[in-house]
């Protein structure tokens, strides 16, 4: 699949809305597959808003550029009109100019989206971004295992469509395809990006070493289909960390986490807290915490919760008689609280 560009004609707060989306080639390892591995197709997606200045900046800074991460154009006409001029002005031979053009043509290259489509969350962040009037804002991205064909035949196979064997694959330091530390150069990670986002992209708070300790975890599932007590510790971390998703970064690399925590609950091995959301070792009638195995009775908050609930109008009256009485007391001794 081509790179295709995304538009959107209504305006946000005094931006307008691109994407791209492109397909990209990794692997997944299995004895399930005849020669123990298969084509992995997998589809990233991002969105962005823009400013008119991005488009000044971007034509002194850049030039043109159709590629990931770089957006030309407000719309799907401007951005074909603006292609076409430079394919004009930078293939001379005719020939080879009507052969790309013919091949435009049968690419679904640019596509039309409606803004509601993208459910635009308005976070701490992406308020103090339009507020600050950046160039850009990375809204969001994401990416899905698309399909898995074998490499002898190119034949569809039937195989869980999970995404987090790519910072397992790639990102675990036991995993043997390990590439070190997050590299500019992996299609799924941000840092693809850092040479073509430079106007104000998004906070400067790096979250690598976190997908990697995800890739740890998902490489110990992959392989031992078991965790240890630690990497259950290191799970209930960071989806602490993570699960608010205040920035397009955090968000982006929950993805990877929830989709582990999905099949660790798929299979049993892990539940999680109805009241705190930490994972624990699986028991078909466990639902919360314990004290004993978990440090903390969520159960017993959950019930003292649902006992105040129901039976607040009674136990309001005496809290704040109680509270009174209290105050008084304080006052009376001069004690200063």
């Amino acid at each position: 699949m081509p790179l295709t560009q995304l538009f959107c004609s209504q305006e946000y707060h005094g931006y307008y809305l691109r994407g791209q989306t492109e397909e990209f080639l990794d692997y997944i390892h299995s004895d399930n597959f005849p020669e123990n591995y298969a084509h992995a197709y997998y589809v990233l997606t991002f969105f962005v808003l823009i400013r008119n200045t991005y488009a000044k900046q971007y034509n002194k800074e850049i030039g043109y550029a159709d590629s990931l991460g770089y957006f030309e154009g407000k719309t799907a006409i401007e951005f074909i009109k603006i292609r076409e001029k430079h394919l004009r002005n930078f293939i001379k031979d005719k020939n080879l100019l009507k052969d790309q053009s013919e091949k435009r043509e049968l690419d679904p290259f640019v596509e039309e989206i409606n803004i509601k489509d993208i459910n635009i969350v308005e976070s701490p962040y992406l308020l103090r971004s339009i507020k600050n009037k950046a160039d850009i804002i990375f809204l969001r991205m994401n990416v899905a295992l698309d399909r898995i064909e074998l490499p002898s035949n190119d034949s569809i196979v039937e195989f869980p469509k999970h995404i987090y064997q790519l910072p397992a694959y790639h990102l675990s330091k036991a995993s043997p395809h390990h590439e070190g530390e997050i590299s500019e150069q992996i299609d799924w990670t941000p840092g693809i990006f850092s040479d073509k986002f430079s106007f104000n992209l998004a906070d400067t708070e790096n979250y690598s070493t976190k997908l990697c300790d995800i890739g740890d975890i998902a490489w110990e599932w992959i392989e031992k289909k078991s965790l240890s007590e630690r990497s259950v510790k290191l799970l209930n971390t960071l989806y602490g960390e993570l699960k608010d998703k205040a920035d397009p970064y955090k968000e982006y690399y929950f993805s990877f986490l929830h989709d582990l925590t999905s099949d660790l609950k798929d299979h049993k091995f892990v539940g999680q807290c109805s009241y705190c959301e930490n994972f624990f070792k699986y028991a078909s009638t466990k639902k919360f915490c314990s004290l004993l195995a978990d440090g903390k009775n969520c159960g017993k908050s959950v019930r003292n919760k649902r006992h105040y609930i129901k039976n607040k109008e009674k136990i309001l009256p005496k809290v704040r008689d109680s509270n009174r009485k209290l105050k008084a007391f304080y006052k009376e001794k001069g004690i200063i609280k």
